[in-house]
């Protein structure tokens, strides 16, 4: 009876000391949102609506991503700003979205970025240095939710 005893108490303690030393963990999560921070200028901007009126050249459009400043929080701020045409009147259409705060994950190869107000107007897919921007816009260049989706695709500029 004492060998069982004995045996039992070794392996508890055994066991115990496994899971109770805590020295040797760190943090390892990894705040997806600072990985996809940048300044990322238009490749191509498109949509699948052909009535949709906007359109903008290579180099037109900015996307910014920044940190969202507040602890413990894993998100973006999104602010598109720059030049689009409307086609239907053919004037120059200002675009000056600011601050649209995303939330940020790791999906797979990608991080995902997700527009944290309802309705959900803007969703947005980082793969390296390329950033694809889902977005509803109105033709005035607004964001809106009765806008038509354009999808903004760009690339990171290098430090400046």
């Amino acid at each position: 009876m004492k060998k069982i005893l004995f045996s039992t108490l070794a392996l508890v303690a055994v066991a115990f000391g496994f899971v109770s030393c805590g020295d040797d963990d760190d943090n390892t999560r990894t705040d997806a949102s600072k990985l996809v921070n940048g300044k990322y200028e238009l490749i191509e901007m498109k949509t699948a609506d052909e009535s949709a009126p906007l359109t903008a050249e290579a180099g037109a459009i900015t996307i910014e991503v920044s940190k969202y400043d507040q602890d413990n929080t894993q998100a973006n701020k999104m602010s598109i700003t720059g030049t689009a045409k409307n086609s239907k009147t053919s004037k120059d259409v200002n675009i000056n979205i600011s601050d649209v705060l995303m939330q940020t994950s790791k999906a797979n190869a990608d991080y995902l970025m997700i527009y944290v107000t309802s309705p959900a107007m803007a969703t947005a897919r980082v793969n390296g240095d390329i950033i694809t921007c889902q977005i509803k816009l109105a033709a005035g260049g607004k964001m809106s939710a009765a806008g038509k989706i354009y999808n903004l695709i760009a690339r990171k500029k290098a430090l400046e």
